[in-house]
């Protein structure tokens, strides 16, 4: 969300690239330059819009979640940040998705079958335990040393 000299706002989600006009309450879709009307909150846009970057000289790229960094306002122009051709061929996932699926556990579903989805909260968890434990720990020595006790 980016406020323009204009007064409008500049909103991307995963739902596209809007012109917001608080005057008026309308908003824009910046790709087609209609009013949007399919939005839904199910599934995406085909740009899933993470930012909108603009360089001094006036250049600006959309960042997306899925097609990376891509030239505005020609979305299909060869960009300066293009994905190298050896990468694009050898690797099928891109590497945030790869690391979305570690993150989330899906990374282990192989291994540990549908359970996989308790991996996250008995981590959290056992972090929780961990911690508690040292504190305890901690405070069971501080009052055996102030009492003078050797432990």
């Amino acid at each position: 969300m980016e406020c323009q000299s204009d007064g409008h706002y500049l909103l991307g989600s995963f739902n596209g690239l809007y012109e917001f006009d608080p005057k008026t309450n309308t908003a824009v879709d910046v790709f087609t330059q209609r009013a949007p009307t399919e939005i839904s909150n199910v599934k995406p846009a085909g740009y899933m819009v993470t930012g909108v970057i603009a360089t001094p000289n006036g250049q600006q790229y959309l960042a997306t979640h899925e097609q990376g960094l891509l030239t505005l306002p020609d979305l299909e122009s060869p960009s300066l940040f293009s994905m190298p051709v050896d990468v694009s061929i050898q690797y099928r996932m891109p590497l945030w998705n790869y690391l979305f699926e570690i993150h989330n556990g899906r990374f282990f579903r192989g291994l540990l079958g549908e359970f996989y989805i308790l991996l996250v909260p008995l981590g959290a968890l056992s972090f929780i335990l961990i911690t508690l434990s040292g504190v305890l720990d901690w405070i069971f020595l501080y009052s055996i040393r102030k009492k003078g006790l050797s432990a």
